[in-house]
């Protein structure tokens, strides 16, 4: 009994720590700890509740039949098999947005007939055990180095123009309000990705004095790149990625518990910084703002460990409902009531973009289940539309003259895979349409001149306009960067805000400078 109880307890372990040690920066160590904990405790009770059932039936038909049974041989050889199909299924759903072919199952699966076709003994079951803890020293090892990686200073991208930034004064203070909405498109790639015409509502919200910016694209192709990117007004080059489309530095950088040039800039400017997010993982770990919501859960990596991380699948466990528009109204009213400044920082799921893990290595099957996303997506929109005028008119029942900003975070990714639903590969020029083309529309104060209407082309220069708006001074558009736009590589996929019809290598782009 007591070697069932260390096998349990190793695989417990094994699973949750190698989860750990590939997702331990998204999470806040209380999550972390929390997952480690109650994950080993699920996956030990899971083997021994299996090992008790196998004993109850194996006594019950010893007694109705008066047939023998080898008890222990049966009961151990239930555990190895629930054990490594703990392994097999944890494994490839545990690491998020990991896509792990269907081949490492087949280890286990020889393993566990290797077990099977001898009587299980002991030293066997010991023997499993003492694997499962030395995977478990190997997962803690490179959680300890991936830490330790982190720690150490990376690439200063952020602090270069930190002097200048310093000088920036206000000379009008309008509430600022940024909201991104989840991989929501430009027309252009509407129009060529999906057939969507989307005038009515770019109607709407020129009714609501909106500029329309449809020229206009991300500089990365995921959140976690791009956000970090128009934060810190300066390129990366994907020098932040980790791995799991998540960033080091970036992520701290947005919680602004590390230098964020335009959180900083409002701050100096005697501005309150809020964040509003229609989910909770966004920024699990919260950020070091006057009011951020909504705060994730102690179960947040547990739950993510143990739901199915094929997105075209439905997870085990349902969404939580988070009121955001109540939250928004609430904030909103207090802020007018107060009649300080402030920047909000609201993001909206919607209408996000095409399924980013799905566990299939069929080229076929995965063009079939793009295609039948891009067919639905006009759908996805016109929702995110009525949602975003919602936030628009709720803002301006509670502000006469604000200044709101509607941007995407990246594309919307509905051509994955770089073929369309036939299987034929697309050009560079309408894959990066697809990864980089995002709606971008501004509502500046009544007082503003349009000056920089003909300028907006890119993330990585927005907040530089609005701050020599806001400034009276074009002081910091002296330190813009390129208005180019990079997919993985790094490759340059768009020049000074002009789509290139061929992808060039960051590192020839170099040379030729």
């Amino acid at each position: 009994m007591l070697n069932r109880i260390l096998l349990s307890l190793a695989t417990g372990l094994y699973c949750t720590t190698f989860f750990l040690s590939n997702n331990w920066y998204i999470y806040p160590t209380v999550q972390n700890i929390f997952l480690v904990v109650l994950g080993t405790i699920i996956c030990s009770l899971v083997i021994l509740f299996t090992a008790f059932v196998i004993i109850v039936a194996s006594n019950f038909i010893s007694r109705k039949f008066n047939k023998k049974i080898d008890l222990n041989n049966w009961t151990d050889l239930a555990v190895v098999a629930v054990s490594l199909s703990l392994n097999a299924i944890l494994l490839r759903n545990s690491f998020v947005a990991l896509n792990l072919s269907p081949e490492i199952i087949i280890p286990f699966i020889v393993v566990f007939v290797i077990f099977a076709r001898s009587k299980i003994k002991n030293a066997e079951l010991k023997k499993l055990s003492i694997l499962f803890l030395v995977l478990t020293v190997v997962s803690i090892s490179g959680l300890v180095l991936g830490i330790s990686r982190a720690n150490n200073p990376i690439l200063d991208w952020t602090t270069q123009n930190k002097k200048d930034n310093d000088q920036i004064r206000f000379t009008k203070k309008p509430n600022v309000y940024f909201i991104i909405t989840e991989s929501y498109p430009n027309k252009e790639a509407l129009g060529k990705i999906y057939s969507f015409d989307n005038r009515p509502f770019y109607e709407n919200l020129e009714e609501r004095k909106f500029t329309l910016h449809h020229n206009y694209f991300s500089n990365y192709n995921h959140t976690l790149a791009s956000l970090p990117s128009l934060f810190g007004m300066e390129h990366h080059y994907y020098s932040i990625n980790i791995g799991n489309f998540d960033s080091i530095g970036g992520r701290s950088m947005l919680e602004s518990n590390t230098y964020n040039p335009v959180v900083d800039i409002f701050r100096q400017n005697n501005y309150e910084i809020q964040y509003m997010f229609s989910v909770d993982s966004l920024l699990p770990r919260g950020a070091s703002v006057d009011y951020f919501s909504p705060v994730a859960p102690a179960y947040l990596a547990l739950e993510t460990f143990l739901s199915h991380q094929d997105t075209t699948k439905k997870s085990i466990f349902a969404t939580r409902k988070i009121n955001f528009m109540k939250t928004l109204a609430d904030r909103f009213s207090k802020n007018a009531a107060n009649g300080t400044p402030t920047f909000s920082f609201i993001y909206t799921s919607r209408p996000h973009h095409s399924p980013s893990r799905i566990k299939s290595r069929n080229r076929i099957e995965i063009n079939k289940i793009l295609e039948t996303f891009r067919q639905g997506y006009d759908e996805k929109i016109q929702k995110a539309n009525t949602h975003l005028l919602e936030m628009v008119d709720l803002i301006h029942k509670y502000d006469n003259d604000p200044l709101i900003i509607i941007a995407g975070d990246h594309g919307s990714w509905g051509y994955r895979i770089r073929e369309d639903g036939d299987g034929k590969v697309i050009p560079d020029s309408l894959y990066a349409l697809d990864r980089f083309g995002i709606l971008m529309a501004i509502r500046f104060p009544e007082d503003y001149k349009r000056q920089f209407d003909n300028d907006f082309k890119t993330h990585v220069n927005l907040f530089r306009y609005v701050f020599a708006y806001l400034s009276n001074s074009n002081e910091i558009l002296e330190n813009k960067v390129q208005d180019d736009s990079y997919d993985y590589g790094p490759q340059l996929a768009i020049s000074n805000g002009k789509i290139l019809s061929k992808y060039i290598p960051l590192e020839f782009k170099k040379k030729q400078n």
